[in-house]
């Protein structure tokens, strides 16, 4: 029952971490609101930003959480931390934690468009 549970806890909360790394770029860039378009069957947010918002912002909100995914990645594998989730936990664990590191980092397709055109409406699944 644990090993069910964790392999579906984990991948949900690496796409909420995916989600949250978006809100809280814009969040720091100057966001004036956020609202949420859909729950199910995909979780989609509409970030909205005022006027003055760059493109290249846009496009670094949309490429967030690529970015600290892989920041995430070199960090566990350089310390050594990666290894000792190798050697120390039981062996599926660490397939659990390579889905949850992907649902966190992955790009999803609204990101892509907004990377690929920042000048329409900002939105993330």
């Amino acid at each position: 029952m644990y090993r069910i549970g964790a392999t579906i806890v984990c991948p949900i909360l690496g796409l909420l971490l995916h989600e949250l790394t978006h809100i809280g770029v814009a969040k720091y860039q100057g966001m004036t609101s956020i609202k949420l378009i859909s729950t199910f069957p995909k979780f989609r947010l509409e970030i909205v930003y005022p006027d003055t918002q760059s493109k290249q912002g846009i496009q670094f909100m949309a490429i967030a959480p690529f970015v600290v995914g892989s920041i995430t990645a070199l960090v566990v594998i350089s310390s050594g931390l990666w290894r000792q989730i190798q050697s120390g936990v039981l062996y599926y664990i660490e397939g659990i934690l390579i889905l949850s590191w992907i649902a966190c980092s992955h790009l999803s397709p609204a990101d892509i468009r907004a990377i690929f055109s920042p000048d329409r409406g900002t939105a993330s699944s």
